[in-house]
């Protein structure tokens, strides 16, 4: 098996067994002051807090045009962006090691 197919079949293992147990609240400051950035982006108003991080709100928006809930988006981005992660883990070493150094 190669190690693209054992990086997606995690990438779906852990996406399908985060999202059972995602919150249903904004349960962190950060959270509610980038729900207050999602409606209105101020970082004067701390709408969210300064520095603001325009990219991420606008990724967020994004993916509350079809959510319709801002504590969601932020859950699916954090969970893919984790996933994202563990397939970089897998995939990085397979790519920037020669094949005469890796293991068996």
């Amino acid at each position: 098996m190669t190690s693209g197919r054992i990086a997606l079949g995690l990438f779906a293992f852990a996406l399908i067994t985060r999202l059972p147990f995602a919150t249903t609240n904004l349960y962190a400051p950060d959270s509610v002051l980038y729900a207050r950035g999602m409606e209105r982006f101020d970082p004067s108003d701390q709408r969210p807090q300064p520095p603001g991080y325009l990219w991420y709100v606008l990724l967020l928006r994004g993916i509350d045009l079809v959510t319709q809930d801002p504590n969601r988006a932020m859950t699916l981005v954090s969970a893919v962006a984790g996933d994202c992660n563990e397939v970089a883990g897998i995939r990085l070493p397979s790519i920037a090691v020669p094949p005469t150094v890796r293991w068996p």
